[in-house]
């Protein structure tokens, strides 16, 4: 599981997106962005993704914008469908009202073992 969690939100601050991405060595690429979306109530959000198989292998179960205090963003992949290729660095931008924004990363290193 991966999850991009703030810290330092009160009641009156809104989020307004998260973007998850993903760096192995010199390439950063995007996996997939949480964003406002007014016309989609009660979550008000909207999905994008940009890559295509951990779409089809994650989801997005626990992830909320509202309200901004409990906000999360949460992407779960099942340990039976995790490859060695899943190993990167993992970037998650938060935007925030205000103008404000912050990101924050963590490495993460799948290890294959195999059984005899």
């Amino acid at each position: 599981m991966i999850q991009c969690l703030p810290n330092e939100l009160t009641n009156e601050d809104v989020i307004y997106s998260y973007l998850l991405s993903k760096q192995v060595g010199d390439v950063t690429s995007d996996i997939l962005q949480i964003s406002a979306d007014r016309s989609n109530p009660p979550t008000f959000q909207k999905i994008t993704w940009y890559e295509s198989s951990l779409q089809g292998r994650g989801n997005t179960t626990g992830t909320t914008l509202v309200p901004s205090v409990n906000s999360t963003l949460m992407l779960t992949v099942k340990a039976t469908e995790v490859s060695c290729k899943d190993s990167a660095k993992f970037i998650c931008k938060v935007v925030i009202s205000g103008g404000r924004s912050a990101q924050d990363s963590a490495q993460l290193n799948v290890v294959g073992k195999s059984f005899l």
